[in-house]
């Protein structure tokens, strides 16, 4: 599946979207450099916030999976230090992050939003690292920043369990910041947008 990244700007906002075949965001090799070329392009930009979104059925469901089954050893290690580099440049970004995630949230998907500043998923999201039921680790950055945000317990949780949680159990352990009814979801994102906006650029 083919997923496109677009940058579109707005005055102080810019949004970068993601758009795949069927509504369902995958974050394939392609994409992922993609994705790097926008968010360098952004690091440089005038403006004063960043929103992460996605259209669709899902928000990200994760890396390609036949790409993962023909990976070797050196190829595989060099996807993972690729994603850590892309996650890397999304958490640097000097302008504030917001993840707006309205569906399912997975794997690489997962690791992106806990590189951002803020999270806001609508109700009926799933949100997880279920790569371990695939047989292997998030190899992006996913364990460290799940266990800076989430402490060691709920990190190890998610990450041996695989399992997807609930937004409301995601707002709970503090994986995401607030949670918000799907009919209302894009206005309350907006919303917090333009709250954070009103603030001074030292906040910013």
């Amino acid at each position: 599946m083919i997923t496109q990244v677009e940058l579109v700007r707005g005055g102080p906002v810019a949004r970068i979207l993601l758009r795949g075949e069927k509504g369902i965001q995958i974050l394939s090799a392609e994409t992922r450099q993609r994705l790097l070329t926008v968010v360098e392009e952004v690091a440089n930009a005038d403006c004063s916030v960043v929103v992460f979104a996605a259209e669709g059925r899902t928000f990200i469901a994760g890396a390609s999976i036949d790409e993962l089954r023909t990976h070797d050893e050196h190829s595989a290690l060099q996807d993972s230090r690729f994603g850590q580099r892309l996650m890397s440049a999304i958490e640097s970004l000097p302008q504030t992050t917001i993840a707006a995630i309205h569906g399912a949230c997975a794997g690489g998907g997962t690791e992106l939003v806990l590189a951002c500043d803020l999270r806001f998923a609508a109700e009926g999201a799933k949100i997880g690292l279920p790569e371990t039921s695939i047989g292997v680790l998030p190899g992006w950055g996913g364990t460290v920043r799940a266990t800076h945000l989430l402490g060691a317990a709920v990190a190890r949780r998610l990450t041996l369990t695989g399992e997807l949680i609930s937004a409301d159990e995601a707002w709970r352990v503090g994986l995401v910041d607030a949670v918000f009814a799907p009919e209302s979801f894009a206005a309350e994102v907006e919303a917090r947008v333009a709250q954070i906006l009103t603030r001074g650029p030292q906040a910013r």
